[in-house]
């Protein structure tokens, strides 16, 4: 086994710069090409506040290859280091990855590192905590692995606390963290310092890219209603599904549910294979294979769904996107997502794992077009209003500003929570 280190072809072949004046900047991200599209405003906005911003993405070798997004970053001036993480997930696999890193930081020669995504917190905070360098980290929702009865199993649950503990630990390190209630359980599982940490509302999105449709439907129309792929999904969400998308088809309800992501199949077993095959020659589901950006794919469709735990990857950025989008949302009464859906406005918040309240959900929204017309007007409201990159930026530098300040001084660095 083997991680491949390669620096993409089209970036900068120049070294970074070493003046006193620019705080050098290196991104680490473990995210999908596609969401990883989301730093480059933030690289933006980095370099006109005095950085030297750099990338190194941390790739998912089961994951859809994206080959469109991975060009675009490329394309972005923006220099790009990429990691192909190895399949499997082991320890050897991670020691290959920060040994890949590792090369990467002594190139950059960063003064701070801004992880993002789980795997790069792990990976880059213990590379940061080891050389001393200041690092912001941006794990997204994590408590729920670490709380009881949660997906992850109890040797799992240990060892993640174990190295966030670590990581946070750090005397320069900062944590964002989207929700008060994910801050508390990250304090009350003894792996966060509040004091440490900032809470904005995730990674904002860009409502120049994400913006609703100039028209509506025909009447006639079957409702498009639209979620994440099976990784995201996983197999008892997926069930939930096909048996409310059979509910509605035996009652005569012109509704098509539509997976959204990359058709790539080494991502599911054989048995899930076989089993959305027979769903779709049923007519149940479709699977659209992702368009060049996420945006254009979301203007086809009138509802989104995540009928999922907020703590499962990439599943709080879409319901965010699919808001800014303007579309009609149902998603798992939790509190993240309870921060972007307000019931009975701009969508429908359903138990999880509830088939009766999921599938209630989908036949109001497919039957009450008053109600899809009010919540896809909300759902951009919101968006605006809380969502936006501009703020979730400034959040952003802001947390830079507070990590690269010497811990001495930290108890006089007066700051907000955005």
């Amino acid at each position: 086994m083997r991680t491949d280190l390669a620096e993409t072809r089209h970036a900068p072949k120049v070294r970074p710069s070493r003046s006193r004046d620019v705080t050098r900047l290196l991104i680490v991200a473990s995210v999908a090409p596609q969401d990883a599209l989301r730093l480059i405003p933030l690289a933006e906005a980095a370099r006109a506040a005095g950085y030297e911003p750099q990338i190194a993405l941390i790739t998912n070798p089961l994951g859809p290859s994206q080959d469109s997004a991975l060009s675009r970053l490329a394309g972005s001036g923006l220099t790009l280091f990429r990691i192909d993480a190895p399949a499997d997930r082991g320890v050897r696999a991670a020691f290959e990855q920060y040994r890949a890193l590792s090369r990467i930081v002594r190139r950059a020669a960063p003064q701070i590192i801004h992880a993002v995504g789980l795997r790069a917190v792990l990976v880059a905070g213990a590379i940061a905590r080891l050389k001393g360098l200041a690092v912001v980290h941006s794990p997204d929702l994590i408590s729920q692995h670490l709380v009881r009865g949660a997906e992850t199993s109890w040797g799992r649950r240990m060892v993640l606390a174990t190295g966030l503990a670590l990581v946070f630990g750090h005397r320069r390190a900062q944590v964002h963290v989207v929700t008060p209630d994910d801050r508390a359980a990250l304090v009350d599982a003894h792996v966060l310092v509040a004091r440490r940490s900032f809470l904005s509302r995730g990674t904002g999105v860009d409502l120049h890219h994400f913006y609703p449709r100039a028209s509506e439907p025909a009447v006639d129309e079957p409702t498009i209603i639209a979620l994440p792929p099976p990784d995201i999904l996983g197999r008892d969400a997926l069930r939930v599904v096909v048996a409310s998308a059979r509910r509605l088809k035996s009652q005569g309800l012109a509704a098509r549910f539509v997976l959204i992501g990359g058709q790539d199949q080494d991502r599911i077993s054989a048995d899930s294979q076989k089993a959305l095959q027979a769903w779709q020659d049923e007519g149940l589901v479709e699977w659209w294979e992702l368009a060049d950006n996420l945006a254009e794919t979301l203007r086809r469709v009138d509802v989104f769904c995540v009928p999922v735990p907020a703590s499962r990857g990439g599943a709080m950025g879409q319901l965010i996107a699919a808001a800014a989008t303007g579309l009609t949302l149902v998603a798992t009464d939790c509190g993240a997502f309870r921060d972007v859906i307000r019931h009975d406005l701009n969508g429908l918040l359903v138990p999880f794992g509830d088939t009766d309240a999921f599938e209630a959900a989908c036949i109001k929204v497919v039957k009450d077009r008053a109600f899809r017309a009010q919540a896809a007007q909300r759902s951009r409201e919101i968006a605006t209003a809380e969502f936006g990159l501009d703020a979730s930026i400034t959040a952003t530098l802001t947390m830079y500003q507070a990590a690269l300040t010497p811990p001495a001084r930290m108890r006089f660095f007066a700051r907000e929570e955005i």
